[in-house]
């Protein structure tokens, strides 16, 4: 037999059904053409993410296949997070694909439903194992392995993850972490982002080369497109916003039962923001947390800019004041926030009041504070904020205003009306960006009720 030659799809599917077979009979076989980039990638940690039915499981099979058959040295160690379910998915598709490459006669499994789904190559003598990390424990029992395949990696957690990765340590071969997800169940906070998508990794794992494919349903020629995005929709239960997560692959966005900001939208009002300092910039304070917080806000060309969400840890308005000195230098600042701060009891020290700290630090004049005498009713917010978010053009930069986005993604709204903020003591609930934003709505927009 020749050795397996992986082809692209794209011209695979143009023969004749004759000579696709005759191709088959060659070791030849088709692959997606968006997996050709990473055919012989050997990076220590191999990513392949995106939306649903794009071929990924397979593709990374047919990889791992061809690896058996031609490696000296081939231990895999296959699986997710919960081991029932290892048998009628990953060790399906291994094993299909085998018989489907017809390469049955180099291999020894059983399909029987109480075999150990270990798969042998009796060419080269490499071998498949299957295994679960419903405790994290176990996965210490891994020996030696030359790749470990994590199907649905987002189902698993850190600890599974750091473990797994520290098996990967036998000299005998360049081993390998494989790891395939679908974006959608992927939320903000979840570990996969925050430590192999952010920005900055972490240490603990910024020495290992990484390569990451997004594909989609998009990419796979081995599907009626039209046909699946109809089971997409079903899948979305008819959400038109959610159809639009699965279907191009986006990261998940949390649910919100009962959204206080239910016309906010990520992929319409979150985006890259750059300070424009021939503009004024607005500051909106809020001081009913600790650390007190300030948004950012800009307004021109009929766009309202979110620039930075300022929330300094274990601070007070002094270091607040200091840090927008040195970061807006320059700028025509004006001031509003909460009402609460004009208080002669707000602040203690000296016997002065938030803005009287605020316009003395920033060198400000009386003209350039716009603090209302009252905060502005939940109800009447309510609707300016939303009809803001809906009417106006609105972007909130991606990096900085962080604080904002999640607040308005998870603020959820009573039976009442109100702001859920029954426990203030929950990040979750503590709303004090989303306050800092309705205060600069309702002093510097609230004309858009009117219109």
């Amino acid at each position: 037999m020749r050795n397996p030659t992986p082809v692209k799809a794209s011209g695979f599917l143009k023969l004749s059904s004759e000579l696709q077979e005759l191709a088959i009979s060659n070791g030849m076989y088709p692959v997606n053409d968006v997996f050709f980039p990473v055919i012989s990638d050997d990076s220590k940690i191999l990513l392949l993410f995106g939306g649903y039915g794009s071929g990924k499981s397979v593709f990374i099979v047919d990889k791992l296949i061809d690896e058996c058959i031609e490696n000296e040295y081939f231990r895999c160690f296959y699986g997710r997070k919960v081991f029932d379910t290892v048998r009628i998915s990953v060790f399906l598709t291994i094993t299909d694909r085998i018989e489907e490459r017809k390469l049955s006669h180099l291999f020894q499994f059983s399909k029987a439903e109480n075999s150990s789904m270990i798969i042998r190559c009796v060419k080269s003598g490499g071998v498949f194992h299957p295994f679960g990390a419903d405790n994290s424990d176990k996965l210490k029992s891994v020996k030696d392995p030359s790749h470990i395949l994590c199907e649905e990696l987002d189902q698993f957690s850190l600890r599974d993850f750091g473990v797994l990765i520290s098996r990967l340590r036998t000299q005998k071969v360049k081993t390998k972490f494989l790891g395939l997800f679908n974006t959608t169940t992927v939320k903000s906070d979840h570990w996969l982002k925050e430590v192999l998508f952010s920005d900055k990794p972490a240490m603990e794992f910024s020495e290992y080369s990484i390569t990451k494919l997004f594909c989609n349903y998009t990419d796979n020629y081995f599907i009626d497109r039209k046909e699946y995005e109809q089971t997409l929709w079903i899948a979305a239960g008819f959400n038109k916003q959610k159809f639009e997560e699965i279907s191009q692959g986006l990261w998940g966005v949390a649910e919100n039962s009962a959204p206080w900001a239910y016309c906010f939208e990520y992929k319409k009002h979150v985006g890259q923001v750059v300070l424009n300092r021939s503009y004024e910039v607005m500051l909106s304070f809020d001081f009913n947390r600790n650390p007190i917080t300030c948004g950012v806000f800009q307004y021109y060309d009929d766009h309202i800019k979110g620039i930075e969400q300022i929330k300094l840890q274990n601070s007070n308005i002094y270091d607040l004041c200091d840090y927008i000195s040195a970061n807006y230098t320059g700028c025509l600042l004006l001031v509003t926030g909460d009402a609460t701060g004009r208080a002669s009891s707000a602040l203690v020290k000296d016997n002065l009041n938030y803005y009287t700290v605020i316009k003395s630090k920033l060198t400000l004049s009386q003209t350039q504070l716009k603090v209302a005498t009252s905060n502005p009713s939940l109800d009447e917010n309510r609707v300016l904020v939303n009809s803001v978010l809906h009417n106006k053009q609105v972007t909130l930069d991606e990096i900085k205003c962080k604080g904002l986005i999640f607040d308005l993604e998870h603020a959820q709204v009573l039976p009442d009306g109100s702001l859920d903020k029954t426990d203030r003591k929950d990040p979750t609930k503590q709303l004090d960006a989303l306050d800092c934003f309705r205060y600069y709505l309702n002093t510097f927009h609230k004309n858009v009720l009117k219109s």
